[in-house]
């Protein structure tokens, strides 16, 4: 199967040598012999050395569970924010198996970002993670900047850009300009 999928990223136009961002639904490719870790052995080989595969690894349970909470917090508030948990780059994505798979490879990287990191994976992961804003985090000087920078491809898999968190990064060009 993985030779199968190689080939038809190459039919997608997935050259060896580019960088892509995928988003990817396993359960929508039926049944995949070595499951998420396959589907990523696939864009790896697409990508080649020279290339890139990148997915976001976003974390939104790590949040203020009480962001409209002003002043000091009474009991209740404060447990609810002792039990969010910390960030690292070991913290589990909640963006699907591909994406998870993708932050789990051997040699991938990691953004720093408590709830919009991305990773990365190849010849380019470590510039595209290096630095990411608290404020504006698809904006500029994102992941996602960096990968628009690469002139990276937007790989949907059994996904509608209902799912495409690229689109975040070109809704931050028409608030801030970048």
């Amino acid at each position: 199967m993985g030779l199968d999928l190689v080939a038809g990223r190459r039919e997608l136009g997935l050259a060896e040598g580019t960088a892509v961002i995928v988003h990817a639904s396993l359960s929508s490719l039926g049944p995949v012999t070595g499951n998420a870790g396959a589907v990523v052995a696939s864009l790896v080989a697409a990508a080649g050395p020279a290339g890139t595969v990148a997915a976001p690894a976003f974390t939104p349970r790590i949040a203020d569970p009480d962001p409209d909470h002003r002043g000091a917090p009474e009991a209740a508030v404060r447990a609810r924010r002792d039990a969010v948990p910390l960030f690292d780059a070991g913290t589990p994505s909640e963006m699907g198996a591909i994406a998870e798979a993708v932050r789990q490879w051997p040699g991938a990287v990691r953004s720093r970002h408590p709830q919009a990191s991305a990773a990365a994976i190849g010849a380019h992961a470590r510039e595209v993670v290096a630095a990411q804003p608290l404020g504006f985090a698809l904006a500029a000087g994102s992941p996602f900047a960096k990968l628009y920078d690469l002139d990276a491809s937007i790989l949907l898999v059994g996904v509608g850009h209902e799912r495409n968190s690229f689109l975040h990064h070109a809704e931050t060009w028409r608030r801030t300009g970048a």
